[in-house]
């Protein structure tokens, strides 16, 4: 049976409660699991993948929320993944094949608590409009493998 860590040293290391997304897994975490000076753990927050594998991974940082170097390096570990995988027919456990159209992992930083309520929108650390957004998160920039409807991604039939 696992102890819960009596000298957690730091019972309120999150900088902002109200922008934690799982704020009770989080506070378990520190009370019985290692230290995060040994032991990161962070979270993502949305994979979006398309029925034809198109995929991304995004970070969303709200309310001047920053990039931490830790959780940084953890999703360059998780992108390097996904890039060796990218165009290459694989196999997942339980027999289910795919090729993955892989659209990488960005930032999607908002100065409010979601894009409508925003006055700035940046999609690795570049501003863009609110219907950039959609479109980026509709994979309506480059997507290579068709929706079945193609208002929804943005891709030609022949592809």
């Amino acid at each position: 049976m696992y102890k819960k860590n009596e000298n957690v040293k730091n019972k309120h290391y999150f900088r902002s409660e109200e922008l934690h997304p799982d704020l009770e897994m989080a506070k378990w975490s520190l009370e019985y699991l290692p230290p995060p000076e040994f032991f990161w753990k962070t979270d993502l927050d949305m994979v979006i993948r398309t029925r034809k594998e198109c995929m991304m991974m995004v970070e969303v940082k709200k309310k001047g929320s920053q990039k931490k170097p830790v959780q940084e390096r953890t999703y360059k570990i998780l992108d390097a993944g996904l890039k060796s995988i990218c165009g290459k027919r694989t196999e997942i456990e339980g027999g289910y094949n795919c090729t993955l159209n892989y659209h990488g992992f960005h930032y999607l930083e908002i100065d409010g608590t979601n894009p409508m309520n925003s006055k700035e929108i940046k999609w690795d650390d570049v501003i863009i409009s609110h219907d950039d957004l959609i479109r980026k998160l509709k994979f309506s920039d480059g997507c290579k493998e068709c929706l079945p409807n193609e208002e929804i991604c943005g891709c030609s039939e022949e592809l």
